[in-house]
């Protein structure tokens, strides 16, 4: 989730390690993202497949609580995987942690 500066960082090493990445970001350049092998995809798609979340954006009104917005598909997401949140922010997490 956000794929900016530090984001892109992160999916270039998680590309080396030999992932499928994926990206949400709705500023973010299609073709930068396929120039390193990454799909761009919805909120709601990458939320419900993915193996690992990180969340690199900033915390602005629109992204207050984002993750509160798709509570039915992290359900979907805990139940195949580890969550595994990386962010700075815990106002981006929301109630997940009784915010």
């Amino acid at each position: 989730m956000g794929f900016g500066k530090v984001g892109t960082e992160v999916a270039r090493r998680a590309k080396a390690l030999g992932m499928n990445v994926i990206a949400h970001d709705p500023y973010a350049s299609s073709d930068r993202a396929s120039g390193i092998g990454v799909n761009l995809v919805s909120f709601e798609e990458a939320i419900s497949s993915a193996d690992f979340i990180s969340l690199h954006m900033p915390l602005i009104p629109s992204t207050v609580k984002i993750l509160n917005s798709g509570i039915s598909a992290l359900a979907h997401f805990a139940q195949k995987a580890t969550l595994k949140f990386t962010t700075g922010f815990e106002e981006l997490i929301g109630r997940l942690y009784g915010a």
